[in-house]
């Protein structure tokens, strides 16, 4: 957040904070009261729409008996915030099902607490020591207040009670058609990321979030956030995602800053409520797999590698380091040949690529060729050969559809007098699935595996009554190559047949302690994995009641063994691909 601070904790110095943060306007009044995609594969884990709500003394209590605090763990009455704050219980209220927030002003017109004057008294509510939750889906169903000073949100702090992290699924500034949805994070440098976010903001031709209840959500799942209004992604990030539970916060701050967030509180018009209808938490436990990057939006540039054949005025890394103010130039004029190259990491979909040359007018090139590689050195030929289009220094690339960790844009052209610049770069997506990272392991996704033994898929072989799990012939993907890799638990991964709905166990009471897709329906020992990452794609298994590793016999048709290897070689070496 940024001035008004939901616990004393978290007055923290910027300089030490990373704050990923997009700001957006025009959102669909459409609520979504559900996970995007339906209730399938979810379950519910907290359900609260404050009806028959009862106030003891500083918590409210409900028929479902979730329980809430109106105020912070440091302390109980009025609660200083450390940021100008006084939370207090004392004026909320339910009314016609919903839990009311009010921010309110002295008859004298002063904001007080009890401790000193031109403090507001604001109201907070937590779900602190009653509920928490690490990962989920994450919902509330909220009409907000706004006016000059104004600062409802709702957050999801750490049940360790340190800051950062913090989670943010709104903040909205008074007297803004603005929305702040972020992640803070501790730089691992120690140094300020704030302003090298990604997202902007944009006039939104007279919407106003006071105007009518939104749904605001986020998902999170290990390594990645994405941030909903009204079921609609608004923003998606895998920087600084928290990994410790979380519990839940619901506040209507106030804070006066002279107008650089939240206003000037002096300035507003009070009291104010904040209304909030429910809120909802559910638990991932189908495995239900992350969506696509929206088809049209941009990809987020974690990690990303860029190379160039020439750099004379500026590093070819200042294309990826998110500051648009930063450049890789040639430093002189470029005739053709010169080459820019990206390594994502990981294949991306993207059907664009968007080179802001914005401040350096007319350092573009003037013609390219793109390329695209699985593995940075065979390229093949160019997927685009033309001019794309230049408008105000943006250089659009559109290509057709690719798929691949690489991409290399060579000039084509003669630039004259002027170099070849880019400010950042921004790939667009295709709308296709996402691929996790290199060497990551692919939880919750559909997956096809390639033995690298032999080059055949691995298959569950439902023509035989064992419904052995093979590599024996598949050189392509079909229903019977198709596996989902769950979350066992502890570090480990289970593989589940798409063909016959079925776990991959490793049949103990065989010699040869054969794979088969036969007759769990569960998780136990048996269908459990160590997954070990390799290079690229590439990985090994092995079985936790063995202990040997998933092998190839390419003397038994192919069929997978966890019976003899305990080190990794040819036979034990497999890829996978998303499917």
């Amino acid at each position: 957040m940024n001035n008004v601070n939901k616990r004393r904790q978290w007055h923290v110095p910027l300089a030490l904070i990373g704050v990923i943060t997009l700001l957006i306007t025009g959102v669909s009044r459409t609520a979504h009261a559900e996970p995007p995609g339906g209730t399938a594969g979810w379950t519910r884990t907290f359900n609260e729409d404050f009806n028959g709500m009862t106030k003891n003394g500083e918590s409210f209590t409900t028929p479902s008996g979730n329980k809430w605090a109106t105020c912070f763990f440091w302390g109980t009455g009025e609660i200083f915030d450390g940021s100008g704050n006084f939370y207090s219980g004392r004026d909320m209220y339910v009314s016609n099902g919903n839990l009311v927030m009010p921010v309110v002003r002295n008859p004298d017109g002063s904001f007080n607490g009890s401790l000193a004057n031109s403090d507001p008294n604001v109201s907070g509510q937590t779900s602190a020591g009653t509920f928490s939750q690490l990962y989920g889906y994450w919902e509330a169903r909220v009409k907000i207040s706004m006016t000059d000073g104004d600062a409802p949100y709702f957050g999801l702090p750490p049940v360790s009670h340190a800051w950062p992290p913090e989670i943010e699924i709104f903040e909205i500034p008074g007297g803004w058609s603005r929305l702040g949805q972020r992640v803070h994070f501790l730089s691992m440098t120690g140094t300020d990321d704030a302003n090298k976010a990604p997202g902007t903001w944009e006039p939104g031709n007279g919407f106003r979030f006071q105007d009518d209840y939104h749904l605001f959500a986020c998902r999170w799942e290990p390594g990645v956030m994405i941030f909903y209004v009204d079921g609609v992604e608004r923003f998606r990030t895998e920087k600084g995602v928290p990994a410790e539970p979380s519990f839940l916060n619901l506040g209507h701050g106030c804070g006066s800053d002279g107008g650089l967030w939240n206003g000037n509180n002096q300035n507003g018009t009070w009291p104010q409520n904040t209304l909030v209808d429910y809120v909802r938490v559910w638990r991932n436990t189908g495995n239900v797999p992350i969506p696509p990057v929206p088809e049209g939006e941009p990809f987020q540039n974690l990690g990303w590698v860029a190379t160039a054949s020439v750099s004379g005025g500026g590093a070819a890394s200042n294309a990826v380091d998110w500051d648009p103010w930063t450049r890789w130039a040639s430093g002189g004029r470029v005739t053709g040949g010169e080459w820019l190259s990206l390594n994502f990491g990981r294949k991306l979909y993207f059907n664009r690529i968007v080179l802001d040359a914005t401040g350096f007018a007319g350092d573009h090139a003037r013609g390219v060729s793109v390329y695209v590689s699985d593995d940075g050195a065979n390229w093949g030929a160019p997927v685009y050969s033309g001019a794309g289009s230049v408008t105000d220094g943006v250089h659009t690339i559109s290509v057709p559809n690719q798929n691949a960790q690489y991409v290399r844009v060579v000039n084509s052209g003669d630039s004259g007098s002027n170099w070849w610049s880019v400010g950042s770069v921004r790939i667009i997506s295709s709308g296709g699935p996402v691929s996790p990272p290199v060497g990551s392991v692919p939880m919750g996704q559909t997956i096809a595996i390639k033995s690298l033994n032999n080059g055949y898929f691995i298959s569950t072989d439902l023509g035989q009554s064992l419904s052995p799990v093979r590599a024996g012939w598949a050189t392509g993907v079909g229903s019977w190559e198709r596996y989902r890799l769950d979350d066992a638990g502890n570090g480990q991964v289970a593989l589940f047949s798409l063909s016959n709905s079925r776990y991959v166990s490793v049949d103990n009471t065989r010699s040869d302690k054969l794979l088969r897709a036969a007759w769990a329906t569960s998780i136990g020992d048996w269908e459990k994995f160590n997954w070990e990452p390799r290079s690229g794609n590439g990985f090994a298994i092995k079985s936790i009641v063995t202990g040997k590793y998933v092998s190839s016999n390419l003397g038994d048709g192919g069929n997978l063994w966890a019976q003899w290897a305990d080190s990794v070689g040819g036979w034990e070496e497999f890829e996978w691909q998303l499917n």
